[in-house]
């Protein structure tokens, strides 16, 4: 059975590196061969997949660190659809909330389908699909 706390945590500074436009925690919960991959509904082509960890935080920490406005990630209702010793799949909802110039928004909110593995005694991410409900 997977550590489900160390794979939350995983999530949670996933969530956290976005939100506090932290290149280094970004880089922290990704594996060096992860993948990632994003849909937009409404957007017909997909974006990526970004193969490699590098690649992937090349994607992401541009975009947030860019962003004037607050944003947090919120991931919830974590379910594991997959629970072995060594890896794990969980499925989860984002609901991301912006604050800007005084004013909260729900932004968007999405799915992720997330893959882990233990490698080295951590929990990283291999795999990542987010699918979002609406343009972000």
């Amino acid at each position: 059975m997977a550590d489900r706390e160390q794979i939350r945590d995983v999530l949670a500074d996933y969530g956290w590196g976005n939100d506090a436009k932290d290149e280094a925690a970004l880089n922290s919960v990704f594996h060096d061969d992860a993948r990632f991959a994003l849909t937009i509904e409404g957007v017909d082509e997909p974006i990526g997949p970004f193969e490699g960890r590098e690649a992937i935080v090349g994607f992401i920490y541009p975009t947030v660190r860019d962003q004037t406005d607050q944003r947090r990630h919120v991931i919830v209702n974590h379910r594991f659809v997959v629970d072995e010793p060594e890896r794990a799949r969980v499925r989860a909802y984002l609901v991301l909330l912006v604050t800007d110039a005084g004013e909260l928004e729900a932004k968007s909110t999405g799915v992720y389908d997330v893959w882990f593995a233990l490698r080295g005694g951590a929990w990283k991410i291999t795999s990542m699909d987010l699918a979002l409900d609406r343009p972000f």
